[in-house]
């Protein structure tokens, strides 16, 4: 914990010139053009498999409420399958950014 708030201490004292060459570079390194062109790995996790696996450890009773929520739309379906997302944007180039999408998640739906 101490090395993951020494790093924000240190982003703080960036100027916003340093912050914006930083993701300037990072960008150049990182195009979003790297993500258009998206393969599966051929030994990926089968989806269905990842959201039965969480299943087992859920109350039963609520999975069928979570589906249904998940059915709603494409965002909510996302929301709630957040492991599949994980193992499918794992083998996708990263810029070493990390990010706090809960938030940014909790915002929209409330949009």
């Amino acid at each position: 914990m101490a090395a993951a708030t020494d790093g924000r201490r240190a982003a703080a004292r960036r100027t916003v010139a340093q912050r914006a060459a930083r993701g300037k570079a990072a960008r150049a390194e990182v195009p979003r053009s790297s993500h258009a062109g998206f393969q599966p790995r051929a030994w990926r996790p089968d989806p269905v498999k990842v959201l039965e696996r969480q299943c087992r450890t859920r109350v039963p009773e609520l999975v069928p409420i979570r589906y249904g929520r998940m059915l709603s739309s494409p965002f909510a379906f996302y929301r709630g399958a957040a492991a599949i997302m994980a193992s499918a944007s794992s083998s996708l180039a990263a810029s070493g950014f990390s990010t706090m999408t809960c938030l940014l998640a909790r915002a929209a739906r409330m949009a």
